[in-house]
């Protein structure tokens, strides 16, 4: 980032408002069709995205003003910022601390406030700024590791876990593990939609060469939790990479039949069970969202 370069104005027009415009030069890179595009002084273009509940941000250059909605992110926005001689202007709603002018663009978490009184960050980095909602029926989460993903239950009864998988992809999407307590209870209360209570998470663990390679065919077998660490049990893809979300004693329920993957069950919390077995009743898919 060019810290040096950033100007910061705050716009708050007659009513009160914990939102305020943070002016930066900018453009929009890429991103959604902007929902307005027309020839307006800069004031009234970033007077017009403030008093649009659904505006949160507004592109200004030459006289051009362009405006980008909440709505239409699910197309992600990412803004780059540019040499003030080139006079393009971005203005990014946000809240702000009351009565407080911040000394840098760093010192501000850009955070845009739905009417519903719901809190969306962006995502600041080296390379700009990203602004992103999840696709219909998914449910964004922000996980430890820094990023923000997208999940959602596919109901896909009595399939395995390599044709669930094929239900994701039709979506845009793939297989996704559990990283925080905070997916733990919503995929949890999802397991009432299903008509078979089990479901695919990402996660397998191969017992061929492990310690428990004599009990693979044993079910029921406990896994302990320093286990979970253990080098023959990994998550496939880099959408999920911790392992606290885990608990102790993760039950295997097999014929005998390896790899052993990564489940929800009603009762009985997580499982692992035959990666082959088409008894489940959906899949939980994932995208990285920023």
């Amino acid at each position: 980032m060019k810290s040096s370069l950033i100007v910061l104005f705050f716009f708050a027009p007659a009513f009160s408002s914990s939102m305020k415009m943070a002016k930066i030069f900018g453009e929009v890179e890429s991103g959604p069709v902007p929902v307005y595009s027309g020839l307006i002084p800069m004031k009234d273009c970033f007077d017009k995205c403030y008093n649009d509940p659904d505006c949160i941000l507004a592109e200004f250059d030459s006289e051009q003003c362009s405006l980008y909605t909440f709505s239409s992110t699910q197309t992600p926005l990412k803004v780059v910022e540019t040499e003030p001689e080139n006079l393009m202007y971005v203005a990014i709603k946000t809240i702000l601390p009351e009565d407080t002018c911040p000394v840098s663009f760093e010192a501000i978490t850009l955070t845009y406030i739905h009417p519903n009184g719901t809190a969306f960050p962006w995502k600041v980095d080296s390379d700009g700024f990203y602004f992103a909602i999840c696709q219909n029926l998914y449910k964004r989460f922000d996980r430890p590791s820094g990023i923000s993903v997208c999940i959602r239950q596919i109901d896909t009864l009595f399939a395995n876990r390599t044709d669930s998988i094929k239900f994701c992809s039709l979506f845009n999407a793939t297989i996704i593990g559990v990283e925080t307590q905070e997916e733990v209870v919503w995929m949890t209360a999802k397991l009432s939609d299903l008509f078979y209570k089990s479901f695919w998470l990402d996660g397998v663990m191969n017992l061929i060469d492990s310690p428990f390679g004599i009990l693979a065919g044993v079910s029921n077998f406990a896994v302990r939790k320093e286990y979970k660490h253990f080098q023959n049990f990994e998550w496939t893809n880099n959408l999920t990479t911790g392992y606290d979300a885990l608990p102790d004693g993760i039950p295997i329920v097999s014929n005998g039949t390896l790899p052993v993957c990564l489940t929800m069950n009603a009762t009985a919390s997580f499982q692992y069970r035959s990666c082959a077995t088409s008894m489940t009743g959906g899949i939980m898919c994932g995208y990285r969202l920023l």
